[in-house]
């Protein structure tokens, strides 16, 4: 579930839609879906993957923080991404990333 999580965040990060980074990795925007609720990622498909997003293989199956490359936001910061590890049922975790999201928007404008 950590690497949904993290390819989930990556890809809003560099502003793409499912369906532009499933075209750059050659599959199906319901298998990004997928990918992004937790199914697993086939070995070629993680190594596309980091490519895309110019991060080591790594990155997407462990769970510890590095720092995002700046050329994913375009800017001249550099971002910490993190995570945290958190067992509850799937529903408490989805309201969860729901009001993250909405902070984050907030945080945006």
């Amino acid at each position: 579930m950590i690497t949904a999580i993290k390819l989930k965040k990556l890809r809003e990060l560099k502003k793409l839609t499912q369906e532009e980074l499933a075209f750059k990795i050659g599959v199906s925007q319901v298998t990004v879906g997928n990918w992004e609720q937790g199914s697993s990622i086939k070995h070629e498909h993680l190594k596309k993957i980091a490519e895309v997003f110019e991060m080591p293989v790594d990155y997407l199956l462990e769970e510890k923080s590095i720092t995002i490359s700046p050329s994913i936001e375009n800017s001249t910061n550099n971002y910490v991404a993190f995570e945290i590890v958190v067992k509850t049922p799937n529903e408490v975790i989805k309201n969860l990333i729901s009001k993250i999201d909405k902070l984050i928007e907030v945080l945006d404008k």
